[in-house]
């Protein structure tokens, strides 16, 4: 699941996005990655994704599902979690990396990282890697990390960790450990959102000119899963 800004005009752009739903459809073995729902919204609020995964539920009765991988939009977590209480949620890796890299950099160890001693290359690492362990041993490895937190970036970053990612109940470590996930990032949607971007003749479409892309792009996908 995600989604695009980039393709349209207002309303939507300002506030909005084109939000994906993709499935992975297996035949003889082999996985093929394939959008089920695209949905035009002009806010991103709890309420405007609830409403989003209530009509799908009213659309299409009971349906097995089994998780969702996403970004980590705090609204569409909770929206998820109130719809669909027995899904799992997966973060993607990749966001998960890139938020934890950006505050490596806003508290000065990006340079540290890069070339100083090794014990502080080391600790960046570290932290870096939390998400590819199980999830029980998250919470251990960042005791031990925070006593080897002796600078005040250290520290400011464990404090971070701590909040955000450990303490935090909208993402709790279990949620966004990768360990043993066969799929672990949404990029493939985001790529996918790329080469719809490509298509169109040129942004800020307005709503008649993005339906008739979308309904191409559908005829195409049908054409390929036959």
């Amino acid at each position: 699941m995600d989604g695009t800004f980039k393709l349209f005009g207002k309303p939507f752009r300002q506030q909005g996005q084109l939000m994906s739903i993709h499935a992975f459809i297996e035949r003889n073995g082999a996985q093929k990655q394939f959008p089920l729902v695209f949905c035009l919204m002009s806010w991103k609020t709890k309420s405007d994704y609830l409403a989003v995964f209530r009509s799908l539920q009213s659309r299409l009765g009971h349906v097995s599902l089994e998780g969702f991988v996403l970004d980590f939009e705090k609204a569409a977590w909770i929206a998820i979690r109130e719809a669909f209480p027995s899904v799992e949620l997966k973060g993607c890796a990749f966001h998960w990396s890139h938020a934890v890299w950006r505050h490596v950099q806003s508290v000065g160890l990006a340079e540290t990282y890069m070339y100083a001693t090794i014990g502080l290359h080391s600790f960046v690492r570290h932290v870096l890697a939390l998400q590819f362990l199980p999830s029980l041993h998250i919470h251990q490895v960042v005791q031990m990390l925070q006593t080897k937190a002796t600078t005040q970036a250290t520290q400011t970053l464990i404090g971070y960790l701590r909040r955000q990612w450990l303490d935090n109940p909208v993402f709790p470590a279990e949620d966004w450990s990768v360990y043993h996930q066969k799929v672990r990032t949404n990029n493939d949607v985001e790529g996918w959102h790329h080469r719809l971007n490509s298509r169109a003749v040129h942004m800020e479409l307005g709503f008649y000119q993005l339906e008739p892309l979308l309904w191409r792009v559908a005829d195409l996908l049908r054409f390929a899963a036959q």
